[in-house]
């Protein structure tokens, strides 16, 4: 992997993880 490549997957699992965070807290509030 090169370090764009590299970079490029951090960026994608942080924001997926950032989604997954905001995706569990509309899940709370509607509760």
């Amino acid at each position: 992997m090169g370090k764009i490549e590299t970079t490029i997957f951090v960026d994608w699992e942080n924001l997926r993880s950032d989604l997954k965070a905001i995706q569990e807290t509309d899940a709370f509030k509607r509760a």
